[in-house]
């Protein structure tokens, strides 16, 4: 409202500074707005003060002094310089007798020149110069964002490469084994089925003697033909030890993987006892 043109500010709705009501009093002596409501109110909140309460047409804008810690009644309207404290008449001519006085409207203009003064400077020169600053730190942060991003990006992509050189390792062991095992095995069986039918050759050929043995046959007796001879060659199998598995992870140290004469290794990266320390200390 009170940017449109052609309303004047007298037209404006003043609004009481202790209630929603339209302001119709002024208290020079506190620069409140009051409605008629209020007047009263105000007046008992601040009893030993002096109030001039006017029409608000009639209001005037002056400092607000402080009440007197020493002197009941009494504003502040004066600075003691050697105590650097506010002080009211009564404090003149007692307390502060003698001391350097400073009328407070003077201390007041001279500080607000200096506030206005650093008002222009921050407004000039400073907050420009962090307002640049901070575009360019944003700017920072998001190239710095966007490269860490794609470097993260590039260690996943190692991580895959290393995990399928460590996959394709042990693949391959896990292939050499399975061929040591079938033929392992492979020579256990065959040993196993020879053993079997040497068995049941000798089972039967103990039957058959045995009936032999029993028979009044010459015949019988006379061809036989003895296989003693070819079972006491008793076949034999060629030991075959299991590859054991040997490996080496201790940090900092290459990998590798042993089984029976086959060997793979793989390098182990380190950080360095400087890049430790700086990581520790994070």
């Amino acid at each position: 409202m009170a940017n449109d043109p052609h309303i004047t500010w007298a037209q404006e709705v003043i609004i009481c500074d202790l209630c929603e009501t339209p302001a119709r009093q002024f208290c020079n002596s506190c620069q409140v707005s009051l409605c008629l409501c209020c007047i009263g109110k105000h007046m008992d909140s601040i009893q030993t003060l002096k109030h001039e309460v006017v029409q608000f047409k009639d209001r005037k804008v002056q400092l607000v002094y402080q009440e007197c810690g020493s002197h009941s009644g009494q504003r502040c309207e004066a600075l003691c310089s050697r105590c650097n404290v506010p002080i009211c008449m009564f404090c003149v001519i007692s307390t502060h007798n003698g001391h350097t006085i400073r009328p407070m409207k003077d201390v007041v203009t001279g500080l607000k020149s200096e506030i206005q003064h650093e008002t222009r400077d921050i407004e000039s020169n400073l907050l420009p110069l962090y307002k640049e600053m901070k575009k360019n730190t944003d700017k920072d942060i998001g190239k710095s964002t966007q490269k860490f991003n794609s470097l993260e990006s590039d260690i996943e992509k190692l991580r895959k490469s290393w995990q399928q050189e460590v996959d394709a390792i042990f693949n391959k062991f896990c292939s050499l084994n399975k061929s040591m095992r079938e033929n392992h095995l492979f020579v256990l069986t065959s040993h196993q089925s020879l053993l079997e039918n040497q068995i049941q050759e000798m089972t039967k050929t103990v039957q058959q003697n045995k009936e032999i043995h029993q028979s009044n046959k010459v015949s019988e007796v006379t061809n036989h033909q003895s296989k003693l001879t070819e079972y006491k060659e008793i076949p034999t199998i060629v030991q075959q030890p299991i590859p054991s598995l040997n490996s080496n992870t201790d940090p900092g140290k290459e990998l590798t993987i042993e089984l029976g004469e086959y060997t793979a290794t793989l390098k182990q990266a380190e950080l360095s006892s400087q890049k430790d320390a700086e990581f520790s200390s994070v």
